[in-house]
């Protein structure tokens, strides 16, 4: 396992694109209050209203408030041209973070390749912090009804190519003790992350490369 999350580290590095790489690229971030974009396009258009439309877009990355996982917004959407992806998704934890709550991945589905992106974010980053959120019946903080979350993926493993399914049923707490609760405190997905690193964004604002709107 060592050894597997060693060789993802790598790739997800050697792959990662950075402000320096935008060239003539500009990143476009779109705030619509609860729901909020940062989307990559080949160049940056001029003009007081200057109008990004989806199909100049190169790749997009989407998040929305979730009203639950301890006020997180929750990634919707994320597609990318290969490298770009990190970066998009690095920017849009710094802004979840500014607005509040952090950023939590979709409830519902996660792609294999993210999955390795939050693990990635779980095991080796330093500019990020994690907080451990609590499952939907509220197992364990009973009194604290604000980190409630769904953990379906988590339970279900629906995310994970390396098993089927996990052995846990929900409604049994001494199957949760044995099962579901060592899940939830291990996997990536089951936390909220938070940006404490030095920011991107400003980065971007200084290599004029960041386009608000």
């Amino acid at each position: 396992m060592n050894l597997l999350r060693e060789y993802i580290r790598t790739l997800l590095t050697e792959a990662a694109k950075s402000v320096h790489d935008l060239g003539s690229k500009v990143v476009v971030l779109h705030d619509r209050g609860n729901v909020f974009s940062v989307s990559l396009y080949a160049h940056k258009i001029e003009g007081e209203n200057p109008l990004y439309s989806n199909k100049d877009m190169l790749g997009t990355f989407e998040a929305r408030k979730s009203g639950y996982c301890s006020g997180a917004y929750e990634v919707r959407w994320t597609e990318a041209p290969k490298g770009w992806g990190p970066l998009l998704y690095d920017v849009g934890m710094e802004y979840a973070t500014m607005k509040g709550g952090g950023l939590v991945s979709d409830r519902s589905s996660v792609t294999p390749s993210a999955a390795h992106v939050w693990d990635y974010y779980f095991n080796d980053r330093d500019d990020v912090d994690y907080e451990q959120l609590d499952d939907w019946e509220g197992r364990l903080t009973p009194n604290d009804e604000t980190d409630d979350c769904n953990q379906e993926i988590v339970y279900t493993g629906a995310h994970d190519t390396m098993r089927k399914s996990w052995d846990f049923e929900e409604g049994d707490d001494e199957s949760w003790e044995k099962v579901g609760r060592p899940l939830l405190m291990r996997s990536p997905l089951s936390k909220v992350y938070r940006w404490v690193g030095y920011s991107i964004m400003d980065d971007l604002r200084n290599a004029d490369k960041l386009v608000l709107l």
